[in-house]
């Protein structure tokens, strides 16, 4: 799924725009873990910004999204995704992969054939 596609999920969901989400997505950065596995960490209560996009790597990943809205996307690799946000989309990728979502229950995982077991 492209950021478009993730703007227009969390438009459905929240009632904001797509093109305000989109343009949010965009101005405040994406993280991207690097081959190896990386910690990543979403939460930016000091700047003021409210979206996250947390992008996996090959290698196993723990990717946390602590924003309002979050997309985590895991990648390959056995992985472990968490997004405290009230918006949040999970994809998990190729691997075995643990996901948690939010106690609000607005999330959205992608499943797709050949990610792997998660949970």
């Amino acid at each position: 799924m492209d950021i478009s596609g993730v703007a227009q999920k969390l438009s459905e969901q929240s009632g904001e725009s797509m093109a305000d989400i989109l343009d949010n997505f965009i101005t405040q950065g994406v993280q991207t873990a690097s081959k190896l596995g990386d910690i990543l960490s979403g939460e930016n209560s000091e700047t003021g910004e409210l979206y996250n996009q947390l992008i996996g790597s090959s290698g196993n990943d723990r990717l946390s999204g602590e924003n309002e809205y979050n997309f985590l996307d895991g990648g390959d690799g056995d992985d472990t995704l968490i997004a405290t946000g009230d918006y949040n989309i999970l994809i998990g990728g190729r691997g075995n992969d643990y996901m948690i979502g939010s106690e609000e229950y607005k999330d959205i995982y992608i499943f797709e054939e050949g990610h792997g077991q998660d949970t």
